[in-house]
């Protein structure tokens, strides 16, 4: 029988077909996020200079909780959805596998509807053909969800890491500006 994929993958199509439309709709947000946070390097600078130029009469103490505070905000945009992207990575193929099994089941119930008559490979064919099909779908959905957990989460490490050293650079020459000021009134 000649069927479209849409029918091939069986039993599991909807799950997979949700999954892998969740999966798609996350790479390219989180692609879009990512370029964009790349471009705007010099705005968020700027926006850390301000941000740490509230608290520069403040303790570097009380400066760095405020820029921990800022950063964790920051770390739940950069980590967004990506939970998610792994979950679905890890359930495709296993949606898949499910395809696997139950497509095999179909061949042994064809197998059996023919009790009297001779096997042939044909009766087989469409139950495994289902179960090969859903197996490749569901890997097809897993590992680009995988990789692309993976490469937005160093994404995110590495500028969040550029960030946090950005702050402390700051957050430090406040410190220096302060106690050259302190030197200064004391020379005086």
């Amino acid at each position: 029988m000649n069927y479209t994929l849409f029918e091939q993958l069986g039993h599991v199509k909807w799950p997979l077909i949700f999954s892998a439309i969740i999966s798609l709709s996350i790479v390219l947000e989180r692609s879009f996020f990512i370029f964009r946070a790349l471009l705007q390097n010099e705005i968020q600078k700027h926006q850390l200079i301000c941000f740490i130029g509230k608290y520069k009469n403040n303790t570097k103490q009380i400066r760095d909780e405020a820029c921990s505070v800022m950063l964790g905000e920051l770390r739940g945009k950069y980590y967004r959805n990506l939970s998610l992207l792994k979950t679905i990575g890890v359930i495709a193929p296993m949606l898949g596998l499910l395809g696997t099994v139950l497509g095999i089941m179909q061949a042994f119930h064809s197998i059996a509807l023919h009790e009297l008559d001779i096997v042939t490979p044909h009766i087989v064919a469409d139950g495994l053909h289902q179960a090969m099909t859903t197996t490749v779908f569901g890997l097809v959905i897993s590992i680009p969800s995988i990789f692309f957990s993976y490469i937005f989460r160093c994404s995110g490490e590495h500028i969040m890491d550029r960030l946090y050293n950005e702050m402390n650079m700051i957050s430090l020459q406040f410190e220096d500006n302060s106690i050259n000021i302190i030197k200064n009134i004391d020379n005086q």
